[in-house]
């Protein structure tokens, strides 16, 4: 069945023996907790994933996130480890997207300072912010 794969098929199984149904999960986990109104009432919202890539663009958190900030023209950043698809990204609304294979040496170094890299990213952006809104961007 399309989509009941993850977690080995369980599912799949689920729905079999046990009568369930399959929700995209971004969209179950947003309703349960209101993320919808969160983000409508934030001034900026933050979100994140280890590899942001073309996967992104189908279901994966960032990008509800993302749709959700752009709805409310709320400003929208992320953080990850690595990014592709930069200009399909940036589709969904982020207004920019901070990857620590940005400023590291490779992937290894990357893995193993990640602590220390994010730090030095949230510097970048915290910087980055106060700019814009000292210019009234």
């Amino acid at each position: 069945l399309p989509g009941a794969g993850a977690a080995g098929g369980v599912g799949a199984g689920l729905m079999a023996f046990c009568g369930a149904k399959l929700q995209p999960g971004f969209d179950l986990i947003a309703s349960l907790h209101n993320l919808d109104y969160a983000i409508k009432l934030a001034d900026l919202v933050i979100t994140g994933e280890g590899r942001m890539d073309h996967q992104t663009l189908h279901g994966k958190v960032p990008a509800g996130v993302a749709k959700i900030a752009k709805r409310y023209n709320k400003p929208c950043v992320a953080f990850c480890g690595s990014v592709t698809d930069h200009e399909a990204l940036k589709e969904l609304g982020f207004e920019r997207i901070y990857s620590i294979m940005d400023i590291a040496k490779n992937e290894q170094d990357a893995m193993q300072n990640a602590y220390t890299y994010l730090q030095d990213l949230a510097a970048t952006f915290a910087q980055d912010w106060k700019r814009m809104i000292d210019s009234g961007s």
